[in-house]
């Protein structure tokens, strides 16, 4: 498809659209194709200012470099006559993996399963051999189209892997953060995509969110709560992280929590797979490229076809989380754990240190 002005589309349906960003279905019409929009009104004034262009020009520089059956692929993009708004088009798609998760008419099997999670990996590691960090792997952000194929998309906050320029204020959700990001290690590389991978995989197996927490101390809380707090021996590097928390009160830890209680619906491959992505040194966690050439694919269930995948769909929802925005962790309400949001600051001072 050629580069075209916006003259050439039309759109038929608005999928979401906020004061920002705006996805659209539409038709290319020289050939009367269906498409899917994304707009970012790149010339708005206000918070997002400094972000919108840079996160725009990023996306359409990455897509028109990646080219697999497991990335969105970008058909056409042009910023409109008033150079107000960038406009990208893509293939268009059936869903969300977010959407088809939360839909309780799909059942999942394992194959189901480990045919999606293949997917996924494949597409990571296609990434990742291109020296590209996605940064933002949720379900909200992983594509199924009307045969069963799923594709990474949103590469607005992606960098390259030779990028020195780490960033710590445009992260995912902190329910798919890694434990990297969370504690502020600006040396994270590749391996923060396949813990929010590993975190996706969790949330497809259980059919609800892994780890929902309400604040990032919640969210390190509730990991630490799985995996045990970082130490000398397992990760001595995590206590100079500037934002690294050691809780004095070890009855919050919960030493009870395993991959097992956490994954009930998990077989037993499932949870060696999960237990090689949900690592709490990066450096310990195994690449796309490992986890695709594991046991789980070549023993036990059988992967299913694409198209056999249960497609239904949930209502589309906004994200209530901010994914571009971090609290500091200060000792304050709202970014306490909600069970210990009564205590007062002496207290709470007692039991978590930055």
């Amino acid at each position: 498809m050629p580069t075209a002005k916006s003259e050439n589309y039309v759109i038929d349906e608005v999928i979401v659209e906020d004061s920002l960003v705006g996805i659209y279905k539409a038709r290319y019409l020289p050939t009367n194709a269906e498409v899917a929009i994304k707009k970012i009104k790149v010339g708005r004034h206000g918070e997002y200012t400094d972000w919108a262009e840079p996160a725009a020009e990023n996306e359409m520089q990455m897509l028109r470099k990646l080219n697999h059956s497991n990335v969105i692929k970008l058909l056409d993009s042009f910023y409109t006559a008033d150079s107000k708004v960038a406009v990208l088009v893509f293939e268009l798609m059936f869903a969300d993996l977010g959407r088809l998760i939360h839909c309780t008419d799909n059942r999942y099997n394992h194959s189901h399963i480990k045919c999606m999670t293949h997917m996924m990996l494949s597409g990571l590691e296609y990434i990742h051999a291109s020296d590209i960090m996605h940064l933002d792997i949720k379900p909200g952000n992983i594509m199924i189209d009307n045969q069963g194929i799923i594709k990474i998309a949103d590469f607005g906050i992606s960098i390259y892997v030779d990028d020195t320029s780490r960033k710590l204020h445009r992260l995912p959700p902190a329910w798919y953060r890694s434990p990297e990001f969370l504690l502020g290690d600006r040396q994270y590389g590749t391996s923060t995509d396949l813990w929010s991978l590993g975190v996706v995989i969790g949330e497809l197996i259980n059919r609800h969110i892994v780890f929902p927490s309400k604040s990032e101390i919640e969210q390190i809380l509730m990991i630490y709560r799985l995996l045990g707090p970082p130490d000398d021996k397992t990760w001595p590097e995590a206590k100079t992280f500037k934002h690294f928390l050691q809780f004095h009160d070890e009855s919050l830890l919960n030493h009870e929590e395993t991959f097992e209680k956490k994954f009930p619906r998990a077989n037993e491959q499932e949870l060696i797979l999960l237990k090689s992505l949900l690592v709490m040194n990066p450096k310990h966690r195994a690449t796309a490229k490992q986890a695709l050439e594991s046991s789980y694919f070549i023993t036990g269930t059988p992967i299913c076809k694409p198209e056999d995948i249960p497609r239904s769909a949930a209502p589309r929802h906004r994200h209530s989380r901010d994914p571009f925005h971090m609290n500091d962790l200060s000792i304050n309400d709202e970014n306490l754990p909600s069970d210990y949001s009564h205590l007062n600051n002496d207290t709470k001072r007692q039991l978590f240190s930055p």
